[in-house]
C-alpha cells in the first residue's frame, strides 16, 4: 500500500495521542488513592465488626443491669410493704415474725444484688470504653475514606476530561488517514502497543531495534509514499531526514 509522506507523518500524531490516552487510562487505574482506599476499606470492615461486637457487649451488660435494678426495686417494694404492715399494728405476732424474717432475707438479697450491680457497672465502664475507642476508630477511618475518595474523584474528573479532549482530537486525525492505512496501524498497535513509530538513525523508535541487512536496504529503496514496516514489531516506520537512510 502507498500513502503520502505527510499522511504517514500524521500517524505519529495519532500514535502520540494513543500513547497519551493509554497513559491516562493507566494512571486512572493505578492512582495511589485506589490502593489506599482498598486498605482503608479492609481496616474499616474490621473496625465495624469490632464495633458490632463491642456494641453487643454493652447491650448485654445494660440488659443485665436493668434486670438487677428491676429485682432490687421489687425487693425494696416488698420491704416497704412489709414494714408498713408491721407498723400498722393489724398483724398477728406470728405474721410479724414471718415478715421480719422476710425483710431480713430481702435486705440480704438486696445487698447481694447491689454488689452484683456494682460489678456490672465496672464491667459496663470497660465495655463502654472499648466501644467508644472502636467508634472513634471507625469515624477516623470513614473520614479518611471520604478524603481519599474525594481526591480520587477529583483526579478521575481531570483525567476523564483530558481523555475526552484527546479522544476528540484523535477522531479528527483519524478522518485524515485512509481506512486501509488506519486498519494496518490499529492492527499493529493492538498487537505490539505501537501502530507507528519514527525511524531515527536507522532505529525503530517503537521496539528500539536497529534496521540492518535486507530490511535496511528495503527501507532505503522504498519510495516516499511506500509503507515501510519494522520487521521485528511490525510497526509502521515513518521516515524523515533523521532516519539515516
Amino acid at each position: 500500500m502507498k500513502a503520502a509522506a505527510a499522511t504517514q507523518r500524521r500517524l505519529l500524531d495519532l500514535q502520540a495521542l494513543d500513547t497519551a490516552l493509554s497513559q491516562l487510562a493507566h494512571r486512572r487505574a493505578h492512582l495511589p488513592e485506589l490502593s489506599e482506599i482498598s486498605t482503608v476499606d479492609e481496616e474499616l470492615a474490621t473496625a465495624r465488626a469490632e464495633q458490632s461486637t463491642a456494641q453487643a457487649a454493652v447491650d448485654a451488660v445494660d440488659k443485665r443491669i436493668a434486670a438487677i435494678e428491676s429485682e432490687i426495686g421489687d425487693a425494696r417494694s416488698r420491704i416497704v410493704r412489709n414494714e408498713q404492715r408491721m407498723d400498722s399494728g393489724k398483724v398477728s405476732v406470728k405474721d410479724l415474725e414471718n415478715m421480719g424474717h422476710e425483710i431480713q432475707t430481702l435486705r440480704a438479697r438486696q445487698t447481694e444484688l447491689e454488689d452484683s450491680e456494682l460489678e456490672l457497672m465496672e464491667e459496663q465502664e470497660t465495655v463502654s470504653a472499648t466501644l467508644n475507642s472502636v467508634q472513634t476508630s471507625v469515624v477516623a477511618l470513614e473520614t479518611r475514606h471520604a478524603e481519599l475518595a474525594k481526591r480520587r474523584d477529583e483526579q478521575w474528573t481531570q483525567i476523564d476530561a483530558d481523555s475526552a479532549g484527546k479522544t476528540v482530537e484523535r477522531e479528527s486525525i483519524s478522518t485524515e488517514i485512509p481506512d486501509e492505512l488506519l486498519a494496518i496501524y490499529e492492527k499493529a498497535r493492538a498487537a505490539h502497543g505501537n501502530g507507528a513509530a519514527l525511524l531515527r538513525a536507522r532505529r525503530c523508535e517503537g521496539c528500539r531495534l536497529e534496521l540492518y541487512g535486507t530490511a535496511l536496504e528495503a527501507a532505503r529503496k522504498a519510495a516516499d509514499d511506500d509503507i515501510v514496516r519494522c520487521e521485528e514489531c511490525r510497526t509502521i516506520l515513518v521516515r524523515t531526514p533523521e532516519s539515516g537512510l
